[in-house]
């Protein structure tokens, strides 16, 4: 029987445990660009011991975005900060 600190694997990401965070709109971008507050917020997630974190939905292009504290990944400086965000996890 498998048990919530098994190590799963997730395509070929091995995961400490079967926690997940799942995606959960935590409006708090800054002009789709992740904010200071997104930084505080998820490496205190890993802390946690959660053993996947999914962000929130992303929008491609300016038309695809539905909310104004959204996350996007439409220029090159919303890249930028994603990537800041998963080095302040890791």
């Amino acid at each position: 029987m498998a048990s919530l600190f098994d190590t799963p694997t997730v395509n070929r990401m091995e995961t400490p445990n079967r926690f997940v965070r799942s995606a959960a709109m935590d409006s708090m971008a800054e002009q789709g660009t992740v904010s200071d507050a997104e930084i505080r917020l998820y490496p205190e997630l890993g802390k946690g011991e959660i053993g996947l974190i999914v962000s929130h939905r992303l929008f491609p292009t300016q038309d695809g975005q539905v909310s104004p504290k959204q996350l996007s990944v439409h220029t090159d400086e919303s890249i930028l900060s994603l990537s800041k965000l998963v080095d302040s996890i890791h």
